[in-house]
């Protein structure tokens, strides 16, 4: 009987090292995932962010220049069709009006531009910073505190 309470204590004793081993791997492990998962996703997500930004300027030129095509065509065809009314070329208070609304077209695209350009420049400037993120991100898996307030990105 000695013998056997012995064996079991013996088992015991190995069973609640294998136990305490493992939860000792566990901690190790959630340090380690949570590392890695920050420094992978950081830069997955500004790369994604970047093409979403992309994309969408290419979006905004299309439509720009269908929007601009079809205007043209407009313009000409009400050009067209006031040289045939009157038998002859426009007025001078015609073209006048053509003119006033090309320039004021031409500065509306403009601050269009100008507006798009700022936003994406506040957007490259947002990305760049969650990348300078993921790069400083220290060897224990923390951030630091001035890293962890990301500026708003309002567009």
């Amino acid at each position: 009987m000695d013998w056997l309470s012995t064996q079991r204590s013996k088992i015991d004793a190995l069973i609640l090292e294998g136990i305490a081993d493992m939860r000792q791997l566990k901690n190790e492990l959630a340090q380690a995932s949570a590392h890695d998962y920050r420094s992978i996703m950081l830069p997955v997500l500004s790369t994604f962010g970047q093409a979403i930004m992309e994309d969408l300027v290419a979006r905004d030129a299309f439509e720009k220049a269908k929007a601009g095509g079809e205007a043209l065509l407009a313009e000409l065809t009400t050009l067209d069709t006031e040289k045939n009314n009157k038998g002859g070329n426009p007025t001078k208070h015609t073209q006048e009006k053509v003119r006033e609304q090309a320039i004021l077209k031409q500065w509306k695209e403009l601050e269009h531009i100008i507006k798009v350009e700022a936003e994406l420049k506040d957007a490259f400037e947002y990305l760049s910073q969650q990348k300078q993120l993921a790069e400083n991100i220290n060897g224990s898996g923390n951030i630091t505190a001035k890293e962890q307030r990301p500026q708003q990105l309002a567009l």
